[in-house]
């Protein structure tokens, strides 16, 4: 959905408690299906921009991002 909105023009916000979780996760997925780049690289450079105290992604969303 927030891909087919910002197609459209609009501002997409996310959030979730302290930014750590499902934002970073979306992020990295919204980042595969507009450039391309692989899941992995995208959670990568989502980690460097966050930093270690900013990233606390679960391994099976990890996973789930990976597979999509």
């Amino acid at each position: 959905m927030a891909l087919e909105l910002r197609k459209k023009g609009h501002v997409v916000l996310l959030h979730c408690a302290a930014g750590q979780i499902r934002t970073p996760t979306v992020a990295a997925r919204y980042t595969t299906l507009t450039t391309g780049t692989p899941a992995r690289s995208a959670l990568a450079e989502l980690r460097g921009l966050l930093g270690a105290h900013g990233w606390t992604l679960n391994p099976e969303l990890r996973q789930v991002v990976e597979q999509l």
